[in-house]
């Protein structure tokens, strides 16, 4: 998608906020240079971002500056594939914002936002053409895939799920599809 695209779309906000308040990525000065500190695949998306011409800088210290009160995290790990964290937004709203592998992430939503910045119901066949037809596009011109997803809950139904005894289940269930983020994972080094 190009930066004109990206631009228009009704949700550009929502993308850029789920991608940088879910990473531990960030830019720094280096030899008077910017440089990208971070997991490879964070810094992609990033880069992918700031490309489109948006905020990531101001996200990033936005980010930052919430950290300490973030009000859940789980990081991201290879057996549960995804990362989720959660933020106050206003006063008495949490969001919870997670990335991770289509194939679990999607497993975890009940919506998805599509053309104009609508919130559909993701079908059973959604999914099927998700994982299917996008997810293996991308596939066949060597994409690896993220979905990022959100959901947006008052404070006290926050609190509840997460002093329950299943608080992950709960808090990472009813999330809704921001966007699929196809991104070339680079060669790591000794492999050629």
């Amino acid at each position: 998608m190009d930066k004109d695209t990206f631009a228009g779309l009704e949700s550009s906000q929502l993308i850029v906020d789920n991608v940088v308040m879910n990473t531990t990525a960030f830019y720094e000065m280096k030899d008077g240079k910017e440089r990208g500190t971070g997991n490879s695949t964070e810094l992609g998306m990033l880069n992918y971002l700031r490309d489109c011409g948006a905020e990531v800088l101001q996200g990033i210290k936005e980010r930052e500056s919430k950290m300490a009160n973030n009000m859940y995290k789980i990081p991201l790990n290879s057996e549960r594939k995804r990362s989720t964290i959660a933020f106050m937004k206003g006063a008495d709203m949490v969001r919870i914002y997670c990335k991770g592998g289509p194939e679990i992430v999607l497993k975890l939503c009940s919506n998805y936002i599509g053309e104009g910045g609508a919130v559909y119901e993701l079908t059973e066949e959604n999914r099927t053409h998700i994982i299917k037809d996008i997810q293996d596009s991308y596939a066949q011109i060597t994409l690896r895939t993220l979905i990022v997803a959100y959901r947006d809950v008052s404070l006290d139904e926050f609190n509840e799920m997460k002093n329950s005894e299943d608080a992950a289940e709960q808090i990472e269930s009813n999330l809704t599809v921001v966007m699929m983020f196809g991104l070339k994972d680079p060669l790591r080094e000794g492999i050629a």
